[in-house]
């Protein structure tokens, strides 16, 4: 087994993370405060995974364009 290939494979996985560091730590964010909610209530939390579902479709679909 050759171990560049495995540090080459480590590297590329770090890297993707990094890029993508803003919306890691958005949905994060999202799933928090929906676990939050679902303290709350059952029927609260659901509303509040619903809208974070919405939410997180119109930032994809504006992105695309």
């Amino acid at each position: 087994m050759n171990i560049n290939k495995v540090n080459d494979f480590i590297k590329a996985i770090g890297l993707f993370l990094l890029a993508n560091l803003t919306g890691i730590l958005f949905l994060t964010g999202i799933t928090v405060v929906v676990y939050g909610f679902y303290q709350i209530s059952t029927m609260v939390g659901t509303f509040s995974l619903g809208v974070a579902i919405i939410l997180v479709s119109l930032i994809l679909a504006k992105e695309r364009g």
